[in-house]
């Protein structure tokens, strides 16, 4: 079997990238087992209950970054994506839920130790992304784009009539109101297709500041290939918009 070893790997909270600031991450998915022995078993049998996913992490304690402000004013927020990426290649494995941060400590540690900080949180519910771990890829990744462009496509797969295809848009990086950004994700047979054969199946919010949003849509989708395509005002800054996507069936 192949090792990962876990060193460049990026995680997102709504629209704040953790990953320079934790130094420990998990996720954790788990089927509730419910007991449905009768009389005459002489074995114990459990019948599947809910799944439930949950998500931790952590690192060194500094005063220096606006990490703590930006946890603190998570908590019980519910639908903010949860993502993490094992690289920022387009195609990528990546992991992404609709999530809630339940839990937050911000200051941890003994005489003589690092200081630390830790946080946690559970999938929530919302009406265009039902609280379920997704297993996907990587759709797109720019940490200064200033122009309309098309991202690299994707070979994610169809989805049937009884799976749903779920995108999440972290955007984490806006210099003020320079910028506006309106991502959508398109679908076509094949990534040679021409701009009039890729087909919208899901249209974002515009982001004209710092944000995020999850968002889902029905099956029976034949085509195969996926991109972002991203419509952008610009204006003279320099400096523009850093943004990542994921995408996956369930």
């Amino acid at each position: 079997m192949g090792n990962l070893i876990y060193q460049d790997q990026k995680v997102f909270l709504a629209h704040y990238n953790l990953t320079a600031n934790i130094s420990t991450v998990a996720l954790s998915e788990t089927r509730d087992a419910l007991d449905d022995t009768t009389l005459g078993s002489n074995t114990k049998s459990n019948f599947p209950g809910l799944c439930n996913v949950t998500f931790s992490f952590e690192g060194l304690f500094d005063p220096s970054t606006g990490y703590d402000q930006a946890l603190s004013s998570q908590i019980g927020l519910q639908g903010k994506p949860f993502s993490i990426l094992q690289s920022t290649s387009a195609g990528g494995i990546a992991h992404f839920l609709n999530a809630m941060l339940a839990d937050y400590t911000p200051f941890a540690g003994t005489v003589g130790e690092m200081a630390r900080f830790s946080a946690g949180g559970v999938t929530a519910k919302g009406s265009s992304a039902p609280s379920n771990l997704i297993r996907g890829q990587v759709l797109f990744w720019s940490e200064n784009f200033t122009t309309s462009a098309n991202g690299t496509a994707i070979n994610l797969g169809a989805v049937s009539t009884s799976q749903r295809l779920y995108g999440a848009v972290h955007v984490f990086g806006h210099s003020s109101t320079q910028h506006t950004v309106f991502p959508i994700i398109t679908s076509a047979a094949s990534s040679a297709a021409s701009s009039s054969q890729w087909t919208t199946v899901i249209s974002f919010s515009t982001f004209s500041a710092l944000g995020s949003s999850m968002l889902s849509c029905t099956g029976n989708i034949t085509d195969t290939w996926y991109r972002l395509q991203h419509t952008t005002a610009t204006s003279s800054a320099s400096t523009g918009i850093s943004a990542v996507a994921v995408l996956g069936i369930y």
